[in-house]
């Protein structure tokens, strides 16, 4: 055999071993994701999605007292739960604060959607509605939803009207009435090549983005995970481009929420006029699109989340 030919069959066997290499990260990753926490739990809503969630439920130090809503939160589009690492515990801890609920839409972490299904704005305020009914039974609740969670939030506030104490708002979609939705998510421009190469076991490839760095200790594997896994991309370039409508809030909706309306922003006021019945607020210095992921950011957040709250009528609020 000519030298040429050795080092070509040497050169194209360390070409496989890498691929073979790259596709068992893959799925270990992957194994890992399914795997989950301990203090996950798993539903089957009606549309056939499987929603992991993790729910804390605060014990009341007199029974006899009413219970105060839950805190539910919503994530934005490429986000799973430990997105919100900084603010939920900012609210709520183990033995004080509201009790609170968290999920995964179907697609991210383990949340798996029905075979064959694709996500849709109807879809995704039905599971969110569904989850709610399930975990939360009757009582009242408090939205918190981010990006395109927030036009999530808003929408199922007005499936969930009686029960609905307060909604609020992070860094929405902002558009006129009137004006033609567009992708709400920020994700339509996801390359299909991105998809491929992460399923053929690139993901180790990606540079971990500096976010990743800034949040809590025990949320940074699972999001770096997540971050490297085809199915979360997957999932939010078909999000931009079956339900971008979901990402986008405009006036007229908040002005029809029969329950208060706390929108916070990143960085600069909204350039849309809010309707009276609705608190907006700006956190300073925040950088737009990480006012989860920075611990300050997040910390100022939840202060204005913790006032809205303790503002909200009849006394019936998060303590």
């Amino acid at each position: 055999m000519s030298t040429e030919a050795r080092v070509v069959r040497i050169a194209a066997g360390g070409i496989g071993a890498a691929a073979l290499a790259g596709l068992a990260d893959r799925a270990a990753r992957r194994r890992r994701i399914l795997t989950g926490h301990a203090d996950e739990r798993l539903l089957t809503v009606r549309s056939g999605n499987e929603l992991a969630y993790r729910f804390a439920d605060t014990p009341r130090e007199n029974p006899a007292d009413p219970q105060p809503p839950v805190l539910v939160f919503a994530t934005g589009s490429l986000a799973i739960m430990e997105h919100w690492a900084w603010l939920a515990p900012a609210l709520t801890s183990a033995d004080s604060g509201p009790s609170h609920l968290l999920y995964d839409r179907a697609g991210y972490g383990r949340s798996r959607p029905a075979r064959g299904a694709t996500p849709r704005t109807a879809r995704a305020v039905e599971d969110l509605v569904d989850l709610v009914g399930h975990v939360c039974g009757e009582r009242r609740l408090v939205l918190v939803g981010h990006a395109l969670g927030a036009g999530l939030a808003v929408r199922a506030a007005e499936r969930l009207t009686g029960r609905i104490a307060g909604v609020v708002l992070l860094e929405p979609v902002l558009r006129p009435d009137g004006v033609a939705s567009t992708d709400g998510t920020g994700h339509g421009g996801i390359s299909p090549l991105v998809l491929w190469s992460l399923r053929l076991g690139w993901g180790g490839l990606l540079t971990t983005p500096d976010w990743v760095a800034g949040l809590p200790e025990n949320a940074r594997a699972r999001c770096e995970d997540q971050y490297r896994d085809p199915s979360m991309w997957r999932t939010g370039r078909q999000e931009s481009t079956t339900m971008g409508d979901l990402g986008t809030v405009t006036p007229a909706m908040l002005a029809r929420s029969a329950a208060p309306v706390c929108l916070v922003s990143a960085a600069h006021t909204p350039q849309l006029p809010l309707p009276g019945s609705v608190a907006g607020h700006v956190v300073p210095d925040a950088r737009p699109g990480h006012l989860l992921l920075s611990r300050g950011s997040a910390t100022r957040t939840a202060s204005i989340i913790s006032a809205f709250c303790a503002g909200l009528p009849d006394g019936d609020v998060p303590r």
